[in-house]
This record gives structure tokens, sequence and C-alpha cells, in this order.
């Protein structure tokens, strides 16, 4: 479940100190999303990011047009 990705990304993080960036690919899959909002784990994404100087680059398989409206803001490519 997402709870358990977090402690995931969290274990990485607690291992690797000096983590500037995370790159995860195919994030609905890893993360156990399977179509639902994706918001709440994106969130707690940021916040990690934020408390640990780590930025995250998903790959999300969804069209732009179907994100919520707060994560709309931070597409980077859209194909």
């Amino acid at each position: 479940n997402t709870d358990q990705f977090i402690g995931f990304i969290c274990g990485i993080i607690s291992q690797d100190h000096d983590l500037q960036m995370m790159f995860l690919d195919n994030f609905l899959n890893i993360a156990c999303l399977d179509e639902k909002d994706i918001s709440p784990i994106v969130e707690k994404l940021e916040k990690l990011g934020e408390a640990f100087g780590i930025d995250f680059v998903l790959s999300v398989g969804v069209n732009e047009d179907e994100l919520p409206e707060a994560l709309k803001e931070k597409v980077i490519v859209s194909l």
C-alpha cells in the first residue's frame, strides 16, 4: 500500500546521505495507486524532499488533464 511505499522511500533515504534526486518511473504501479488520487502521496514525498533536500521526479502514466489541479503546475513534460 502507499504507507509501505513511503516507508520504502524513507529506508532508501536513511541509507543514502548524499541523495539529491530520486527518479520514480511507473509511479502509479510502484506506489500501488491504480488511478487513485495521487495528491496525498505526492504531498508526503514533497515533505520528505523538503526535510532531506531531495527532489523527486515522478513518471506518471495519465494525461495531464486527468491530474488534480494542484499537481498540474508540477508537470514538466506531458506527452
